[in-house]
């Protein structure tokens, strides 16, 4: 008989929502299948798909494409991002940038946020370009 080992969870442990289903399907202890919410409710960009590293323009676009124009709040989390490629976020999502997050942006990329996007910190640009903001989101832009 096997050794039972507890330990912290991690964010690759979690099913996380990925912007497109709410729920998850796992097996039980009777071989059967449980469907479940998926945990969370804002989509985390680096770790659904960035494989919990890839801090990149990228990871973004990807998130973006398959998200599609299902309605969500994108959390691009802590970290330094680099943007070598322009993103455009549609207006259906909005966009949670957290704090520690800094974007370094190549020269004449863009960023272009077309809903709410909600920041965390003042500090979240690096860079020789901007960001578009067309929409500061129902709280305004907080910390900008």
């Amino acid at each position: 008989m096997g050794t039972i080992q507890r330990a912290k969870i991690n964010r690759a442990d979690i099913a996380l929502w990925n912007g497109r289903t709410k729920t998850t399907t796992r097996t039980d202890t009777t071989s059967g299948t449980v469907t479940e919410l998926t945990v969370g409710e804002d989509v985390d960009a680096l770790q659904v798909y960035g494989s919990g590293t890839s801090r990149t323009n990228s990871t973004l676009s990807t998130a973006v494409q398959r998200i599609g124009s299902a309605a969500c709040c994108l959390l691009i989390g802590s970290g330094a991002w680099t943007i070598t490629d322009s993103v455009t976020f549609p207006s259906t999502m909005s966009v949670r940038i957290a704090a520690g997050c800094v974007f370094t942006v190549t020269s004449g990329k863009v960023l272009t946020f077309n809903g709410p996007v909600y920041v965390e910190n003042p500090t979240w640009w690096s860079g020789d370009d901007g960001a578009v903001l067309t929409n500061l989101g129902a709280a305004g832009f907080p910390n900008y």
